[in-house]
Protein backbone atom coordinates (compact mmCIF):
# COMPACT_ATOMS: atom_id res chain seq x y z
CA UNK A 1 0.00 0.00 0.00
CA UNK A 2 1.13 3.56 -0.71
CA UNK A 3 2.12 5.81 2.18
CA UNK A 4 0.18 9.11 2.30
CA UNK A 5 2.36 12.21 2.03
CA UNK A 6 1.33 15.87 1.98
CA UNK A 7 4.00 18.03 0.33
CA UNK A 8 4.24 21.78 -0.14
CA UNK A 9 6.38 22.81 -3.12
CA UNK A 10 7.98 26.27 -3.19
CA UNK A 11 8.81 26.33 -6.89
CA UNK A 12 8.22 28.57 -9.90
CA UNK A 13 8.60 25.73 -12.43
CA UNK A 14 5.58 23.47 -13.00
CA UNK A 15 7.77 20.97 -14.90
CA UNK A 16 10.18 20.62 -11.97
CA UNK A 17 7.27 19.96 -9.60
CA UNK A 18 5.85 17.33 -11.97
CA UNK A 19 9.23 15.56 -12.01
CA UNK A 20 9.44 15.46 -8.19
CA UNK A 21 5.83 14.25 -7.94
CA UNK A 22 6.59 11.46 -10.43
CA UNK A 23 9.62 10.27 -8.45
CA UNK A 24 7.76 10.34 -5.13
CA UNK A 25 4.76 8.44 -6.47
CA UNK A 26 7.02 5.89 -8.14
CA UNK A 27 8.72 5.47 -4.75
CA UNK A 28 5.43 4.39 -3.14
CA UNK A 29 4.00 7.63 -1.80
CA UNK A 30 0.34 8.58 -2.18
CA UNK A 31 0.84 12.27 -2.79
CA UNK A 32 -1.21 15.34 -1.96
CA UNK A 33 0.57 18.56 -2.86
CA UNK A 34 0.35 22.27 -3.54
CA UNK A 35 2.71 24.61 -5.38
CA UNK A 36 3.46 28.18 -4.26
CA UNK A 37 6.06 30.68 -5.44
CA UNK A 38 5.74 33.72 -3.17
CA UNK A 39 5.96 34.53 0.52
CA UNK A 40 2.27 35.47 0.69
CA UNK A 41 1.14 32.19 -0.89
CA UNK A 42 3.53 30.19 1.34
CA UNK A 43 2.15 31.74 4.54
CA UNK A 44 -1.42 31.06 3.42
CA UNK A 45 -0.64 27.44 2.50
CA UNK A 46 1.08 26.81 5.83
CA UNK A 47 -1.92 28.26 7.65
CA UNK A 48 -4.23 25.89 5.74
CA UNK A 49 -2.00 22.82 6.43
CA UNK A 50 -0.96 20.51 7.94
CA UNK A 51 1.95 19.42 5.74
CA UNK A 52 4.44 16.59 6.10
CA UNK A 53 7.31 18.17 4.17
CA UNK A 54 8.41 21.24 2.19
CA UNK A 55 10.47 21.16 -1.03
CA UNK A 56 11.92 24.46 -2.19
CA UNK A 57 13.90 25.67 -5.18
CA UNK A 58 16.81 27.81 -4.06
CA UNK A 59 16.25 30.81 -6.32
CA UNK A 60 12.96 32.14 -7.73
CA UNK A 61 11.90 35.52 -9.09
CA UNK A 62 11.60 37.80 -6.05
CA UNK A 63 11.91 34.90 -3.55
CA UNK A 64 14.49 32.32 -2.39
CA UNK A 65 14.84 29.21 -0.24
CA UNK A 66 16.34 30.96 2.81
CA UNK A 67 13.38 33.35 2.98
CA UNK A 68 11.01 30.40 2.57
CA UNK A 69 12.86 28.48 5.32
CA UNK A 70 12.46 31.37 7.74
CA UNK A 71 8.70 31.46 7.12
CA UNK A 72 8.36 27.66 7.48
CA UNK A 73 10.21 27.68 10.80
CA UNK A 74 7.67 30.19 12.13
CA UNK A 75 5.02 27.48 11.71
CA UNK A 76 6.88 24.51 13.18
CA UNK A 77 9.68 22.03 12.61
CA UNK A 78 8.73 20.68 9.17
CA UNK A 79 11.37 18.85 7.12
CA UNK A 80 12.66 21.41 4.57
CA UNK A 81 14.51 20.06 1.52
CA UNK A 82 16.16 22.34 -1.03
CA UNK A 83 16.08 21.01 -4.62
CA UNK A 84 17.95 23.27 -7.02
CA UNK A 85 19.93 23.18 -10.23
CA UNK A 86 22.07 26.22 -9.47
CA UNK A 87 23.12 25.86 -5.86
CA UNK A 88 26.86 25.66 -5.14
CA UNK A 89 28.57 23.79 -2.32
CA UNK A 90 29.20 26.87 -0.16
CA UNK A 91 25.59 28.00 -0.61
CA UNK A 92 24.33 24.51 0.26
CA UNK A 93 26.40 24.44 3.47
CA UNK A 94 25.06 27.89 4.43
CA UNK A 95 21.49 26.66 3.84
CA UNK A 96 22.08 23.60 6.03
CA UNK A 97 23.47 25.82 8.80
CA UNK A 98 20.35 27.98 8.49
CA UNK A 99 18.19 24.92 9.24
CA UNK A 100 17.49 23.18 5.94
CA UNK A 101 17.13 19.40 6.30
CA UNK A 102 18.99 18.47 3.08
CA UNK A 103 19.81 19.76 -0.39
CA UNK A 104 19.53 17.90 -3.70
CA UNK A 105 20.49 18.70 -7.27
CA UNK A 106 17.65 18.66 -9.81
CA UNK A 107 19.84 16.81 -12.28
CA UNK A 108 20.51 13.94 -9.83
CA UNK A 109 17.52 12.82 -7.71
CA UNK A 110 18.98 9.44 -6.71
CA UNK A 111 19.04 10.58 -3.05
CA UNK A 112 15.51 11.96 -3.09
CA UNK A 113 13.61 8.92 -1.75
CA UNK A 114 16.20 7.96 0.93
CA UNK A 115 16.28 11.58 2.08
CA UNK A 116 12.49 11.76 2.28
CA UNK A 117 12.31 8.47 4.22
CA UNK A 118 14.97 9.69 6.66
CA UNK A 119 13.39 13.08 7.25
CA UNK A 120 9.95 11.56 7.83
CA UNK A 121 11.37 9.16 10.42
CA UNK A 122 13.26 11.94 12.18
CA UNK A 123 10.17 14.18 12.14
CA UNK A 124 8.13 11.38 13.73
CA UNK A 125 10.82 10.94 16.40
CA UNK A 126 10.80 14.68 17.11
CA UNK A 127 7.01 14.68 17.49
CA UNK A 128 7.18 11.72 19.87
CA UNK A 129 9.89 13.39 21.97
CA UNK A 130 7.86 16.59 22.09
CA UNK A 131 4.72 14.71 23.15
CA UNK A 132 6.67 12.97 25.93
CA UNK A 133 8.15 16.28 27.07
CA UNK A 134 4.68 17.86 27.09
CA UNK A 135 3.32 14.94 29.12
CA UNK A 136 6.20 15.20 31.55
CA UNK A 137 5.59 18.93 31.93
CA UNK A 138 1.87 18.31 32.59
CA UNK A 139 2.72 15.67 35.18
CA UNK A 140 5.10 18.09 36.85
CA UNK A 141 2.43 20.80 36.98
CA UNK A 142 -0.10 18.35 38.41
CA UNK A 143 2.36 17.13 41.04
CA UNK A 144 3.13 20.70 42.08
CA UNK A 145 -0.56 21.57 42.27
CA UNK A 146 -1.18 18.33 44.15
CA UNK A 147 1.38 19.21 46.80
CA UNK A 148 -0.05 22.71 47.10
CA UNK A 149 -3.63 21.42 47.35
CA UNK A 150 -2.69 18.80 49.92
CA UNK A 151 -1.06 21.43 52.11
CA UNK A 152 -4.00 23.81 51.77
CA UNK A 153 -6.45 20.97 52.49
CA UNK A 154 -4.64 20.08 55.73
CA UNK A 155 -5.06 23.59 57.15
CA UNK A 156 -8.54 23.98 55.70
CA UNK A 157 -9.64 20.69 57.26
CA UNK A 158 -8.67 21.94 60.71
CA UNK A 159 -10.79 25.06 60.22
CA UNK A 160 -13.75 23.00 58.98
CA UNK A 161 -13.44 20.67 61.98
CA UNK A 162 -13.60 23.61 64.38
CA UNK A 163 -16.62 25.12 62.61
CA UNK A 164 -18.50 21.82 62.24
CA UNK A 165 -17.73 20.55 65.74
CA UNK A 166 -18.65 23.80 67.47
CA UNK A 167 -21.85 24.08 65.43
CA UNK A 168 -22.92 20.54 66.33
CA UNK A 169 -22.30 21.23 70.02
CA UNK A 170 -24.35 24.44 69.82
CA UNK A 171 -27.24 22.58 68.18
CA UNK A 172 -27.29 20.14 71.07
CA UNK A 173 -27.47 23.02 73.55
CA UNK A 174 -30.45 24.87 72.07
CA UNK A 175 -34.12 23.98 71.59
CA UNK A 176 -35.82 23.11 68.30
CA UNK A 177 -37.58 26.50 68.29
CA UNK A 178 -34.54 28.62 69.07
CA UNK A 179 -34.20 31.38 66.41
CA UNK A 180 -30.46 30.67 66.16
CA UNK A 181 -31.01 27.07 65.12
CA UNK A 182 -31.61 27.91 61.44
CA UNK A 183 -28.45 30.04 61.31
CA UNK A 184 -26.33 27.28 62.87
CA UNK A 185 -27.75 24.74 60.42
CA UNK A 186 -26.74 27.07 57.56
CA UNK A 187 -23.22 27.14 58.99
CA UNK A 188 -23.17 23.34 59.01
CA UNK A 189 -24.48 23.21 55.43
CA UNK A 190 -21.68 25.56 54.28
CA UNK A 191 -19.17 23.41 56.19
CA UNK A 192 -20.31 20.32 54.30
CA UNK A 193 -19.84 22.17 50.99
CA UNK A 194 -16.33 23.12 52.12
CA UNK A 195 -15.65 19.50 53.06
CA UNK A 196 -16.73 18.37 49.59
CA UNK A 197 -14.42 20.92 47.96
CA UNK A 198 -11.51 19.75 50.12
CA UNK A 199 -12.29 16.18 49.14
CA UNK A 200 -12.08 17.18 45.47
CA UNK A 201 -8.72 18.87 46.01
CA UNK A 202 -7.36 15.75 47.69
CA UNK A 203 -8.84 13.47 45.02
CA UNK A 204 -7.15 15.12 42.05
CA UNK A 205 -3.87 15.25 43.99
CA UNK A 206 -4.32 11.55 44.85
CA UNK A 207 -4.03 12.32 48.58
CA UNK A 208 -7.60 11.36 49.40
CA UNK A 209 -8.10 8.63 51.98
CA UNK A 210 -10.31 5.95 50.40
CA UNK A 211 -12.11 3.08 52.12
CA UNK A 212 -12.16 0.39 49.43
CA UNK A 213 -14.23 -2.78 49.65
CA UNK A 214 -15.60 -5.30 47.12
CA UNK A 215 -18.38 -3.50 45.25
CA UNK A 216 -20.95 -4.38 42.57
CA UNK A 217 -20.90 -1.35 40.24
CA UNK A 218 -24.34 -2.29 38.89
CA UNK A 219 -25.80 -1.93 42.37
CA UNK A 220 -24.20 1.50 42.86
CA UNK A 221 -25.41 2.72 39.44
CA UNK A 222 -28.96 1.42 40.11
CA UNK A 223 -29.07 3.19 43.46
CA UNK A 224 -27.84 6.43 41.83
CA UNK A 225 -30.39 6.38 38.99
CA UNK A 226 -32.80 8.97 40.40
CA UNK A 227 -29.99 11.26 41.53
CA UNK A 228 -28.30 11.13 38.13
CA UNK A 229 -31.58 11.87 36.33
CA UNK A 230 -32.11 14.92 38.55
CA UNK A 231 -28.58 16.08 37.75
CA UNK A 232 -29.19 15.65 34.00
CA UNK A 233 -32.60 17.34 33.94
CA UNK A 234 -35.68 16.50 31.90
CA UNK A 235 -34.14 17.26 28.48
CA UNK A 236 -31.56 14.46 28.74
CA UNK A 237 -32.51 10.78 28.73
CA UNK A 238 -30.52 8.36 30.89
CA UNK A 239 -30.04 4.82 29.58
CA UNK A 240 -28.24 2.09 31.53
CA UNK A 241 -27.04 -1.18 29.98
CA UNK A 242 -25.65 -3.18 32.90
CA UNK A 243 -24.06 -6.61 32.49
CA UNK A 244 -25.97 -8.96 34.86
CA UNK A 245 -22.87 -11.15 35.25
CA UNK A 246 -20.60 -8.22 36.14
CA UNK A 247 -17.67 -9.10 38.39
CA UNK A 248 -17.03 -7.07 41.51
CA UNK A 249 -14.21 -4.58 41.91
CA UNK A 250 -12.56 -3.17 44.99
CA UNK A 251 -13.09 0.56 45.51
CA UNK A 252 -14.67 3.15 47.76
CA UNK A 253 -18.39 3.21 46.80
CA UNK A 254 -18.93 6.77 48.04
CA UNK A 255 -16.04 8.07 45.94
CA UNK A 256 -17.36 6.12 42.94
CA UNK A 257 -20.71 7.88 43.38
CA UNK A 258 -18.80 11.17 43.13
CA UNK A 259 -17.23 9.95 39.88
CA UNK A 260 -20.67 9.19 38.41
CA UNK A 261 -22.09 12.57 39.42
CA UNK A 262 -19.10 14.47 37.98
CA UNK A 263 -19.35 12.61 34.67
CA UNK A 264 -23.10 13.28 34.56
CA UNK A 265 -22.56 17.00 35.20
CA UNK A 266 -19.92 17.13 32.46
CA UNK A 267 -22.32 15.40 30.02
CA UNK A 268 -25.21 17.70 30.96
CA UNK A 269 -23.15 20.80 30.27
CA UNK A 270 -22.16 19.36 26.87
CA UNK A 271 -25.82 18.71 25.86
CA UNK A 272 -27.41 22.14 26.15
CA UNK A 273 -30.18 21.16 23.71
CA UNK A 274 -30.83 17.76 25.27
CA UNK A 275 -29.72 14.29 24.28
CA UNK A 276 -28.92 10.93 25.78
CA UNK A 277 -26.44 9.73 28.40
CA UNK A 278 -25.57 6.03 28.16
CA UNK A 279 -23.98 4.14 31.05
CA UNK A 280 -22.72 0.62 30.27
CA UNK A 281 -20.90 -1.99 32.33
CA UNK A 282 -19.10 -5.10 31.12
CA UNK A 283 -16.43 -7.63 32.06
CA UNK A 284 -13.29 -7.19 29.97
CA UNK A 285 -9.56 -7.90 29.70
CA UNK A 286 -7.05 -5.05 29.49
CA UNK A 287 -3.87 -4.88 27.38
CA UNK A 288 -1.90 -6.82 30.02
CA UNK A 289 -4.50 -9.62 29.99
CA UNK A 290 -5.74 -8.60 33.43
CA UNK A 291 -9.44 -9.15 34.18
CA UNK A 292 -11.13 -5.77 34.61
CA UNK A 293 -14.56 -4.29 35.15
CA UNK A 294 -15.30 -1.73 32.41
CA UNK A 295 -17.60 1.27 32.78
CA UNK A 296 -18.48 3.33 29.70
CA UNK A 297 -20.22 6.71 29.94
CA UNK A 298 -21.19 8.25 26.56
CA UNK A 299 -23.06 11.42 25.63
CA UNK A 300 -24.42 13.06 22.45
CA UNK A 301 -22.96 16.42 23.34
CA UNK A 302 -20.87 19.01 21.55
CA UNK A 303 -17.64 17.02 21.90
CA UNK A 304 -14.18 18.42 22.49
CA UNK A 305 -11.29 19.60 20.38
CA UNK A 306 -7.85 17.91 20.62
CA UNK A 307 -6.58 20.97 22.51
CA UNK A 308 -9.30 20.62 25.16
CA UNK A 309 -8.74 16.85 25.39
CA UNK A 310 -5.04 17.37 26.08
CA UNK A 311 -5.87 19.44 29.20
CA UNK A 312 -9.06 17.68 30.25
CA UNK A 313 -7.87 16.35 33.60
CA UNK A 314 -5.88 19.42 34.64
CA UNK A 315 -7.24 20.90 37.88
CA UNK A 316 -8.96 24.29 37.54
CA UNK A 317 -9.09 23.95 33.73
CA UNK A 318 -12.58 24.65 32.43
CA UNK A 319 -14.20 25.70 29.17
CA UNK A 320 -17.27 26.94 31.05
CA UNK A 321 -17.96 30.57 31.75
CA UNK A 322 -17.26 32.34 35.06
CA UNK A 323 -19.33 31.04 37.96
CA UNK A 324 -20.06 27.70 36.27
CA UNK A 325 -17.91 25.19 38.11
CA UNK A 326 -14.50 25.05 39.76
CA UNK A 327 -12.70 23.12 37.02
CA UNK A 328 -12.09 20.28 39.50
CA UNK A 329 -14.79 17.82 38.40
CA UNK A 330 -12.86 15.76 35.85
CA UNK A 331 -9.59 16.19 37.77
CA UNK A 332 -11.42 14.59 40.69
CA UNK A 333 -12.59 11.73 38.46
CA UNK A 334 -9.02 11.09 37.34
CA UNK A 335 -7.69 11.22 40.90
CA UNK A 336 -10.29 8.79 42.32
CA UNK A 337 -10.02 6.30 39.44
CA UNK A 338 -6.22 6.14 39.42
CA UNK A 339 -6.00 6.03 43.21
CA UNK A 340 -8.39 3.05 43.07
CA UNK A 341 -5.99 1.20 40.74
CA UNK A 342 -8.03 1.93 37.63
CA UNK A 343 -7.48 3.78 34.35
CA UNK A 344 -9.61 6.31 32.50
CA UNK A 345 -9.58 7.05 28.77
CA UNK A 346 -11.55 9.61 26.75
CA UNK A 347 -12.62 9.70 23.11
CA UNK A 348 -14.25 12.84 21.74
CA UNK A 349 -14.68 14.81 18.55
CA UNK A 350 -16.30 18.16 18.01
CA UNK A 351 -19.95 17.61 17.16
CA UNK A 352 -19.82 13.85 17.80
CA UNK A 353 -20.09 13.56 21.58
CA UNK A 354 -17.74 12.15 24.22
CA UNK A 355 -17.09 8.68 25.66
CA UNK A 356 -15.35 8.06 28.99
CA UNK A 357 -14.07 4.52 29.53
CA UNK A 358 -13.10 3.53 33.08
CA UNK A 359 -11.49 0.18 33.93
CA UNK A 360 -11.00 -1.22 37.43
CA UNK A 361 -9.28 -4.48 38.47
CA UNK A 362 -11.92 -7.13 39.12
CA UNK A 363 -12.18 -9.23 42.28
CA UNK A 364 -14.06 -12.45 42.92
CA UNK A 365 -14.67 -11.60 46.57
CA UNK A 366 -18.22 -11.14 47.78
CA UNK A 367 -19.29 -7.60 48.52
CA UNK A 368 -18.90 -6.83 52.19
CA UNK A 369 -21.94 -5.83 54.21
CA UNK A 370 -21.98 -2.27 55.47
CA UNK A 371 -20.91 -2.12 59.09
CA UNK A 372 -23.62 -1.39 61.61
CA UNK A 373 -23.24 1.91 63.47
CA UNK A 374 -21.00 1.62 66.48
CA UNK A 375 -21.95 3.03 69.88
CA UNK A 376 -19.34 4.62 72.14
CA UNK A 377 -18.44 2.97 75.43
CA UNK A 378 -16.78 4.41 78.54
CA UNK A 379 -12.99 4.60 78.49
CA UNK A 380 -9.92 6.64 79.37
CA UNK A 381 -8.44 8.51 76.41
CA UNK A 382 -5.42 10.74 75.74
CA UNK A 383 -5.80 13.31 72.93
CA UNK A 384 -2.69 14.83 71.29
CA UNK A 385 -3.41 17.81 69.01
CA UNK A 386 -1.26 20.95 68.67
CA UNK A 387 -4.04 23.11 67.18
CA UNK A 388 -5.74 24.62 70.23
CA UNK A 389 -9.15 25.12 68.64
CA UNK A 390 -9.21 21.63 67.10
CA UNK A 391 -8.13 20.09 70.43
CA UNK A 392 -10.89 21.98 72.23
CA UNK A 393 -13.64 20.86 69.81
CA UNK A 394 -12.57 17.20 69.79
CA UNK A 395 -12.25 17.19 73.57
CA UNK A 396 -15.77 18.60 74.04
CA UNK A 397 -17.26 16.00 71.67
CA UNK A 398 -15.60 13.10 73.51
CA UNK A 399 -16.33 14.42 76.99
CA UNK A 400 -20.01 14.96 76.15
CA UNK A 401 -20.10 11.33 74.96
CA UNK A 402 -18.97 10.17 78.40
CA UNK A 403 -15.26 9.51 77.87
CA UNK A 404 -12.61 10.38 80.44
CA UNK A 405 -10.31 12.58 78.36
CA UNK A 406 -6.81 13.93 79.00
CA UNK A 407 -5.81 16.47 76.29
CA UNK A 408 -2.19 17.25 75.38
CA UNK A 409 -0.71 19.86 73.03
CA UNK A 410 2.56 18.02 72.39
CA UNK A 411 4.29 14.65 72.52
CA UNK A 412 6.08 15.67 75.72
CA UNK A 413 2.78 16.41 77.49
CA UNK A 414 1.32 13.13 76.21
CA UNK A 415 4.22 11.12 77.71
CA UNK A 416 3.54 12.67 81.11
CA UNK A 417 -0.20 11.96 80.91
CA UNK A 418 0.30 8.34 79.79
CA UNK A 419 2.77 7.78 82.62
CA UNK A 420 0.40 9.30 85.18
CA UNK A 421 -2.53 7.14 84.06
CA UNK A 422 -0.60 4.00 83.04
CA UNK A 423 -2.83 0.94 83.11
CA UNK A 424 -5.96 3.06 82.66
CA UNK A 425 -5.39 4.70 79.28
CA UNK A 426 -7.09 2.55 76.64
CA UNK A 427 -6.75 4.75 73.55
CA UNK A 428 -4.39 7.50 72.38
CA UNK A 429 -5.82 9.83 69.72
CA UNK A 430 -3.07 11.74 67.95
CA UNK A 431 -2.35 13.89 64.93
CA UNK A 432 0.54 12.34 62.98
CA UNK A 433 2.53 15.53 62.39
CA UNK A 434 3.24 17.10 65.78
CA UNK A 435 5.33 20.26 66.31
CA UNK A 436 7.90 18.65 68.63
CA UNK A 437 7.99 15.07 67.34
CA UNK A 438 6.65 12.65 64.76
CA UNK A 439 3.46 11.03 66.10
CA UNK A 440 4.52 7.61 64.77
CA UNK A 441 7.74 7.68 66.81
CA UNK A 442 5.76 8.55 69.93
CA UNK A 443 3.29 5.76 69.19
CA UNK A 444 6.09 3.16 69.00
CA UNK A 445 7.37 4.32 72.38
CA UNK A 446 3.90 4.14 73.96
CA UNK A 447 3.25 0.67 72.51
CA UNK A 448 6.55 -0.61 73.87
CA UNK A 449 5.48 0.55 77.34
CA UNK A 450 1.90 -0.77 76.99
CA UNK A 451 1.40 -3.38 74.20
CA UNK A 452 -2.36 -3.42 74.83
CA UNK A 453 -2.76 0.26 73.99
CA UNK A 454 -4.89 1.27 71.00
CA UNK A 455 -4.06 4.18 68.70
CA UNK A 456 -6.29 6.38 66.55
CA UNK A 457 -4.45 8.72 64.19
CA UNK A 458 -6.27 11.74 62.76
CA UNK A 459 -4.94 13.68 59.77
CA UNK A 460 -6.00 15.41 56.58
CA UNK A 461 -3.36 13.70 54.44
CA UNK A 462 -3.29 10.19 53.06
CA UNK A 463 0.51 10.42 52.85
CA UNK A 464 0.62 10.93 56.61
CA UNK A 465 -1.50 7.81 57.15
CA UNK A 466 1.01 5.78 55.14
CA UNK A 467 3.65 6.62 57.78
CA UNK A 468 1.76 4.73 60.49
CA UNK A 469 1.16 1.52 58.48
CA UNK A 470 4.18 -0.34 60.05
CA UNK A 471 2.56 -0.07 63.50
CA UNK A 472 0.15 -2.87 62.60
CA UNK A 473 -3.40 -3.66 63.73
CA UNK A 474 -3.23 -1.58 66.92
CA UNK A 475 -3.73 1.52 64.74
CA UNK A 476 -6.88 2.91 63.13
CA UNK A 477 -7.15 6.18 61.19
CA UNK A 478 -9.67 8.98 60.70
CA UNK A 479 -9.46 11.66 58.05
CA UNK A 480 -10.11 15.30 58.83
CA UNK A 481 -12.52 17.00 58.73
CA UNK A 482 -15.07 14.83 60.51
CA UNK A 483 -18.41 15.41 62.17
CA UNK A 484 -18.95 14.27 65.78
CA UNK A 485 -20.71 11.01 64.84
CA UNK A 486 -17.78 9.93 62.67
CA UNK A 487 -15.34 10.67 65.45
CA UNK A 488 -17.39 8.68 67.97
CA UNK A 489 -17.73 5.75 65.57
CA UNK A 490 -13.97 5.77 64.95
CA UNK A 491 -13.18 5.85 68.68
CA UNK A 492 -15.58 2.96 69.34
CA UNK A 493 -14.06 0.97 66.48
CA UNK A 494 -10.54 1.59 67.78
CA UNK A 495 -11.50 0.45 71.28
CA UNK A 496 -13.10 -2.71 69.86
CA UNK A 497 -10.01 -3.60 67.77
Amino acid sequence: MSDPLKVLFVEDSVDDVDLLVHVLRKGGYQLEYQRVQSAVDLRLALKNGPWDMVFSDYSMPGFNALEALEIVREHGDLPFLIVSGTIGEETAVAAMKAGASDFLMKGSLVRLLPSVDRELREAADRRLRQELQDQLARVGRLEALGRLASGIAHDFNNLLMIIAGSSEIMLEMITERDPLREEIEEILKATRHGTALTSQLLSFSRKQTLTPRPVDLNHVIDSMGKILQRVLGTAIRLECELDPGLRRTRLDPHQFEQVLVNLAVNARDAMQDGGQLRIQTANAVDDSQRAVVRLTVSDDGAGMSPETLSRLFEPFFSTKGPGRGTGLGLATVYGIVTQSGGVVEVESRVGEGTTFTLEFPSTEQEAALDCLPRHPAAGCLVLIEDETAVRRVVARILERAGYELHPAASAAEARVLCAQHRGRVQLVISDILLPDENGVKLARELLDADPGLRLLFISGSRHAFELCAPLGPSVTTLEKPFLPERLLDAVAAALET
